[in-house]
């Protein structure tokens, strides 16, 4: 970017003109995370201003998918020298659902329903093994407010439990094993 002086009453063969560098912004290439996990973005330039979509004027910000769920966001910055110079650059972060059911070789399967849910879940197990399990129910902090010790699901299991009494919010359903470790995500409204 060119920056000239104001004019002034001098001759045109006395004014001089700076040239200044623009500002490189590099947020790098778009990227897909777990919903329950961050990034950092940074925008480089230290000792320089910003401007993020988000409104903070920090040179990084922590994007997570808090109010933003799952799915894509865009992400933008305006970084400005103190010359006034400035640079933009954008990325977009697609947030997914990480957690949910999977096919274990040992052919465990699971559901929960209904979810989202008021607090009354029904949870179904079903498997060939024999070996005992245990069913966590953790907060989003990561303490476990309910757990079922020592359950064999051979071939299916099937329980109703109550969480209204633990409040609104995310939780997750664990189940651990030998030969298995699967979680869910429950959304208790």
């Amino acid at each position: 970017m060119i920056r000239r002086p104001p004019r002034s009453t001098q001759s045109r063969s006395s004014a001089a003109s700076d040239v200044y560098k623009r500002q490189v912004v590099d947020l790098g290439e778009d990227q897909t995370i777990c919903a329950h996990t961050s990034i950092t973005l940074d925008a480089g330039n230290p000792g320089a201003t910003y401007l993020w979509s988000t409104g903070a004027i920090t040179q990084t910000i922590v994007v997570a998918s808090t109010g933003i769920g799952i799915g894509a966001a865009n992400f933008w910055v305006q970084v400005t020298d103190n010359n006034g110079c400035t640079g933009t650059d954008e990325i977009t972060i697609d947030f997914k659902d990480c957690t949910g059911s999977y096919d274990m070789s040992s052919t465990w399967s699971f559901d929960v329903h209904p979810n989202p849910s008021s607090g009354e879940i029904k949870l179904q197990l079903e498997t060939q093994n024999r070996n005992p399990v245990t069913i966590s129910i953790v907060n989003s902090l990561g303490k476990k407010v309910a757990v079922l010790n020592n359950v064999i699901v051979a071939p299916t299991y099937s329980v109703e439990l109550n969480l209204a009494k633990y409040g609104s919010g995310i939780y997750f359903l664990r189940i651990d094993g030998n030969d298995v470790n699967l979680s869910k995500k429950i959304i208790i409204q």
